[in-house]
């Protein structure tokens, strides 16, 4: 509503429909804020920035060893500490069940 709405000044003009719920309001006050910077064209993007300009060079390629498998993307140790976790899950559930069973049948555990 605002981009196709917006007048010269910074105002919108509030559609027909919409003015009963403004108060009868037709448009609103024109805005202070900054206004909004034009869309980068693709021509534009080619370009580089000014900060783009100043960046430093992209830093040199991992070397291969250091590199991560595409198939097995985590380390070792994330995939044990992964599998210690699940192992706990289990056991927790294990644990409740018996907990829950035995408080509906006591003398079924004993």
């Amino acid at each position: 509503m605002v981009e196709q709405n917006q007048l010269k000044d910074g105002s919108v003009k509030i559609p027909e429909v919409l003015q009963k719920y403004m108060g009868g309001m037709e448009s609103s006050p024109a805005s202070k804020a900054v206004p909004m910077k034009p869309e980068k064209r693709p021509e534009d993007l080619t370009s580089p920035t000014p900060q783009e300009e100043a960046a430093p060079p992209p830093a040199e390629e991992t070397p291969p060893s250091r590199r991560r498998n595409p198939t097995n993307p985590y380390s070792r140790k994330a995939r044990l500490w992964a599998w210690v976790g699940i192992a706990f899950m289990v056991f927790l559930t294990i644990m409740y069940a018996y907990a829950f069973a035995s408080r509906l049948h006591p003398d079924v555990l004993r």
